[in-house]
């Protein structure tokens, strides 16, 4: 890891996971859904490193019509799992089970994912079968496909790969993307083929003409490059290094994938072709996207909204027509929620974990 992600991993554990004491005093703030749960590893890749955010106290920084209408509690009911921690965002398939990068090891690179059924009655852990030597795995990112595929990013030694598991959790397979060098990965995104839509960017080292340009590419299940997409972004890396990083991709049930950017989301079918492009207006303005779904050709756009001298996230979900990019709903968790949002669909609104007493309940908000 170089100094600038490695600081800006502390630099988030420290906003996100510090609070104060009524001394002044810092000191480490629980998770939401585990109040003991270890403290993450500064070594963690910080693209990952984006807690669950804490409930929403207020939302005066939005004057009337912007105000995002709260989400209200349809159905509760408590999970028969015990109270975990996690990295990142988790992700569902179209049955609703829910996956997590869960903290589960000594550090970020081996904990494992985590699958909880729909109905919180059983589970599956994915662990790559291959962690030792050449082979070493530092974690990246993870997907899942409407069908419950589970595949993960992941650096080695000798590049990037794509490891696929099965029902089981166990490793498939594992195949290396022909990744320039000097790219950095951050999301991606695989149709059921396996084939992928790869996102990253030329890091410091590149040559000069390349540095801080971004890369998106489509790969064919072998890892050989089938098509580059061009893009025009250019990332300041020495600014980039120090903020929370947006952006997020998604395979979508019409066989399409959703990748977020920063203003807009860029819709990518099999063949690599550029379908449209959705811009989206961020309430409020310094908002961070930082995770998207697709359901029933509705998009989910989940963001981030940093305080001032305030030491959580609030969480804000915008909605849009997945064909037309049109505004179709605004919305944000309440208190009986939580912030802790976990699946979003179309018929069942969004799904929410929510830690009351040490034992987990599972909450539905329903579309209104």
């Amino acid at each position: 890891m170089n100094l600038g992600r490695l600081l800006l991993a502390i630099a988030l554990l420290s906003a996100i996971g510090m609070a104060q004491t009524s001394s002044g005093a810092a000191q480490a703030a629980p998770s939401p859904l585990a109040p003991n749960a270890p403290k993450p590893q500064a070594n963690a890749n910080p693209d990952n490193l984006k807690k669950f955010p804490a409930i929403a106290p207020g939302l005066s920084d939005l004057k009337p019509p912007e105000l995002p209408r709260p989400l209200v509690a349809s159905t509760i009911k408590p999970l028969q799992v015990p109270v975990f921690s996690a990295y990142g965002e988790s992700i569902c398939d179209a049955d609703g089970n829910m996956f997590f990068h869960v903290i589960r090891a000594s550090n970020f690179n081996d904990s494992p994912i985590m699958e909880i059924s729909h109905d919180g009655e059983s589970g599956t852990t994915y662990s790559p079968s291959a962690n030792t030597g050449d082979q070493r795995v530092y974690f990246m990112s993870f997907t899942v496909s409407p069908a419950g595929t589970v595949r993960e990013l992941a650096e080695i030694k000798d590049g990037v790969v794509i490891i696929a598991f099965d029902s089981n959790g166990n490793e498939s397979s594992r195949t290396t993307l022909d990744v320039p060098d000097h790219v950095t990965p951050q999301e991606f995104a695989s149709f059921e083929n396996g084939e992928v839509v790869f996102y990253g960017y030329y890091d410091k080292d590149a040559p000069e003409a390349l540095k801080g340009h971004r890369y998106i590419g489509v790969f064919a299940p072998s890892g050989k490059l089938m098509k580059k997409i061009d893009d025009a972004e250019h990332l300041d890396l020495d600014q980039f290094a120090k903020h929370l990083q947006s952006g997020a991709a998604t395979l979508g049930s019409d066989g399409n994938v959703y990748l977020l950017r920063d203003k807009e989301v860029v819709v990518i079918s099999q063949s690599g072709e550029v379908l449209r492009r959705l811009p989206f207006d961020k309430n409020p303005s310094d908002a961070i996207p930082m995770k998207v779904v697709y359901s029933d050709g509705l998009l989910a756009i989940f963001l981030s909204v940093a305080q001032k001298d305030m030491p959580f996230l609030l969480r804000r979900y915008l909605i849009l027509d997945s064909s037309s990019g049109e505004q179709r709903g605004f919305y944000a968790p309440s208190k009986e929620t939580s912030s802790d949002d976990v699946c979003f669909s179309r018929k069942e609104g969004f799904t929410f974990i929510h830690n009351i007493k040490d034992t987990l309940y599972l909450i539905q908000a329903a579309l209104r």
